[in-house]
């Protein structure tokens, strides 16, 4: 599908980036905006447009995929039918992969260990 070759695109490009910057994805703990190494062989992808190299907004698929959606009925009962969605990521798990701890999903979020209020970009 679109939205599977977006996340698998996205992950590429994050992999190629990271890899000219010396950082090995396996082992070395890193935040980008686009991509955070929450835990061994797991990551964090941003599919935001402006964020990430092909954005999930630009999959004709997406919104049909999002529309079709079991959970959409539920947050229309509980949010109400004007909720919004704040952001659009994907979590790509390697083999392997270890289990994350608990944290906060959002836009600018960034694991403890960062120093900086937001993740620096990949892409320049």
């Amino acid at each position: 599908s679109e939205i599977r070759r977006a996340i698998r695109d996205n992950y590429r490009a994050c992999r190629r980036e990271l890899t000219c910057r010396g950082v090995t994805m396996r082992s070395d703990t890193f935040a980008f905006q686009q991509i955070v190494h929450r835990s061994l062989g797991r990551f964090d992808m941003s599919l935001q447009e402006g964020v990430a190299a092909f954005p999930a907004c630009e999959c004709a698929a997406a919104e049909a995929a999002l529309g079709d959606a079991q959970w959409r009925p539920l947050l229309s009962r509980l949010l109400g039918d004007d909720y919004k969605i704040n952001f659009t990521g994907a979590l790509q798990s390697r083999p392997g992969a270890v289990e994350q701890k608990p944290h906060m999903d959002g836009v600018a979020q960034r694991p403890p260990w960062a120093n900086t209020d937001e993740p620096p970009t990949l892409h320049a």
